[in-house]
């Protein structure tokens, strides 16, 4: 049961070169996971997951961790 005191995160969508994901509303403190939009190439066929923080305080991280992912898209960041 969830106390009138527990912090929720909101419904969240984010969107990298790395794929789009929708992540559905959290209890604060938890990290949610879900599997990569696309695998990361040459990694070791194991399953790759994103990761977004809902802090204590009801408030997402600012951004994913999407380390283990693959790139969906051509186009990509690059910085000289």
């Amino acid at each position: 049961m969830i106390g009138s005191a527990t912090r929720l995160c909101p419904p969240r969508v984010t969107s990298t070169s790395l794929g789009r994901y929708s992540w559905g509303a959290s209890i604060g403190g938890h990290t949610v996971h879900q599997r990569c939009a696309r695998q990361k190439e040459g990694g070791d066929g194991g399953a790759g997951l994103a990761h977004l923080l809902c802090r204590e305080g009801g408030q997402w991280a600012a951004n994913a961790n999407v380390s283990q992912c693959g790139y969906t898209s051509k186009v990509r960041n690059t910085y000289t």
